[in-house]
């Protein structure tokens, strides 16, 4: 069975993996992940759950072409964030 399925022209892993909750070991679990085959995150910019920048940085190590990673994020909306808010609300 082929990793990847095609869904309306896009190319999706069938695996993904889910930093959710990792905190400061998001960068170094995702490389893992990368290191093992995994060529799809599912991330999110809600930083109570997840931490964006460390799937970045694991993604900037990791050298791989753009074309081989599906990177899945969701935004979340104010009220389903922390007090750690990664955007500016009021921006336009």
């Amino acid at each position: 069975m082929d990793a990847f399925f095609e869904l309306h022209g896009v190319r999706v892993p069938r695996l993904v993996y889910g930093p959710a909750w990792k905190e400061a070991r998001t960068a170094a679990l995702c490389a893992e992940a990368l290191v093992a085959g995994f060529r799809g995150v599912d991330t999110a910019n809600q930083r109570k759950h997840y931490l964006e920048a460390g799937v970045g940085e694991a993604l900037a190590r990791a050298g791989l072409p753009r074309s081989e990673i599906f990177l899945q994020t969701k935004f979340t909306y104010v009220r389903g964030q922390d007090h750690r808010l990664p955007y500016d609300p009021k921006a336009r």
